[in-house]
């Protein structure tokens, strides 16, 4: 079972665009575009939670076919961050949707380009967002797309972090990572991100 090795203050927006950065890099032929209502910050392990985001954006580019069109949103509801990752591909069925995140599972072979399921990838990103507090969902249906909806319990906008919660933070082993992202500007990381519409979903 994963549990989180930090547990600090984390800039999700600037997380989620640096990573939106990174995977238009790797993957130019899956157009992203990026949205944030507001800055937002939890409590947790920037490393892991990166980890969340580089994974579903992965998901878009092993399952759905090139010029296929993507958004990550970052907004807040409540007490919560919201995260949502879209995509305009093939879609999955409401069955799959509710098993994909299990280990090993194989959803129908319309979702993947090469392989009919989603391997480790989607369990390691539950595992890292239940650790967090949080929850995680899929949501679509054949030929319309997919949205995961990832919720995280959200640092409220105008309080401090105390002491307490820092020093109540247990070192545990993470699962991989490209480092701290909780300092890092919203503005910074999006100077050379490529605009692009959202994501029409019919």
């Amino acid at each position: 079972m994963y549990k989180r090795q930090e547990n600090r203050s984390v800039d999700l927006v600037a997380l989620c665009a640096e990573a939106v950065q990174t995977a238009s890099t790797v993957g130019p032929e899956w157009p992203l575009a990026f949205e944030a209502s507001e800055p937002i910050e939890v409590l947790g392990d920037a490393t892991s939670l990166r980890q969340v985001i580089d994974n579903l954006l992965g998901n878009i580019r092993a399952h759905t076919p090139p010029g296929s069109t993507g958004r990550v949103s970052v907004d807040r509801d409540g007490a919560s961050a919201v995260i949502a990752v879209t995509d305009n591909g093939p879609g999955m069925d409401p069955d799959a949707a509710e098993h994909v995140f299990e280990r090993f599972y194989r959803s129908d072979p319309s979702r993947s380009r090469t392989h009919g399921g989603a391997g480790l990838g989607l369990s390691i990103v539950s595992a890292i967002v239940v650790a967090h507090g949080g929850t995680v969902s899929a949501q679509g249906s054949a030929g319309t797309g997919t949205t995961f909806i990832v919720r995280l319990p959200a640092t409220p906008p105008d309080g401090d972090l105390s002491a307490d919660a820092h020093a109540d933070a247990s070192p545990n082993e993470p699962i991989s990572g490209t480092g701290d992202h909780s300092h890092q500007t919203h503005s910074s990381l999006l100077g050379n991100t490529e605009s692009h519409q959202p994501v029409s979903r019919s």
